[in-house]
């Protein structure tokens, strides 16, 4: 499991918004589909709403967590979608 988002100094700085195509609506998430529901059904899913408020934050997040938690691939989805 993802077992903590640590920021390398611990305060807030700021930083540009990051650019995103202007035709895709990146309010909603991502889209409902059985791939969906397979991706919630992993450890990393829960923690997705903190981990996208810290990497917003701060400009070095480090993600730790057990092998097979998602870290390299539903942490990299979500910063996408």
């Amino acid at each position: 499991y993802i077992a903590q988002l640590l920021s390398a100094s611990g305060r807030e700085e700021k930083r540009p918004a990051p650019r995103t195509p202007a035709s895709r609506d990146t309010t909603s998430g991502p889209p409902n589909t059985p791939l969906l529901q397979a991706r919630q059904q992993l450890p990393a899913w829960p923690c997705r709403g903190r981990l996208l408020e810290v990497v917003t934050k701060h400009q070095v997040t480090m993600v730790v967590g057990e092998t097979g938690c998602g870290k390299s691939t539903q942490v990299p989805q979500f910063l996408l979608e």
